[in-house]
């Protein structure tokens, strides 16, 4: 589980943050993912818990829970990077989406996507129903093609918007180890199980 806050780390979110960290029995891992700008505060106040830094860490998480609205696209890209699965947690109220939409023109768009591929939302209820309806989401099926769907609309938005950006040349560095792995996959192979990166 990737529990994950849009906002800043207000004292409403920590609240929440640590009353899941309570809630969660010994087999629901929760880690807490923050920006650059929010770690500090993260690990002062939530000392001993597992913080992943970025909109991207490189871990993908079974259920990404997101406390609060998303206002950007930024954090909807990040979302749909970090797992296959959403839990959106007091999502844009009904009746504050228009004032909401005038405020970020974008902001009707984005929660058009974010219901569209959401997995489930719900309000706050406390953190044993959190919990509980986290372990319910666990239990369905990813279904591959709107899984695929999902991350082509998302990543298009990034990509136009300048938040997914593909390099246009490849640095001497890169090209070597790519050539490396190319003629030499066993050395590879080795290398980052030494490293810990994985196959």
């Amino acid at each position: 589980m990737h529990c994950t806050s849009p906002l800043d780390l207000s004292d409403e979110v920590l609240a929440r943050v640590r009353a899941v960290l309570a809630a969660a029995p010994d087999h629901v891992v929760v880690t807490v993912v923050v920006s650059s700008k929010q770690i500090r505060r993260a690990r002062q106040e939530l000392p001993g818990v597992a913080i992943a830094v970025g909109g991207r860490p490189r871990q993908v998480f079974d259920i990404a829970v997101a406390l609060g609205a998303l206002t950007t696209f930024a954090q909807l890209s990040a979302l749909n990077a970090n797992a296959p699965r959403w839990l959106l947690v007091d999502p844009v109220a009904q009746d504050a989406r228009w004032a909401h939409a005038v405020e970020n023109h974008r902001a009707s768009a984005l929660d058009r996507l974010l219901r569209r591929y959401e997995n489930r939302s719900t309000a706050w209820t406390g953190a044993a129903d959190l919990v509980r309806l986290v372990e319910v989401v666990a239990e369905t099926e990813i279904d591959p093609s709107a899984l695929r769907a999902r991350w082509q609309a998302v990543t298009d938005i990034a990509e136009a918007t300048g938040l997914l950006v593909h390099r246009s040349t490849v640095s001497f560095r890169r090209l070597t180890a790519l050539s490396l792995g190319a003629r030499n996959p066993r050395i590879v192979a080795r290398l980052r199980a030494i490293t810990g990166r994985g196959a």
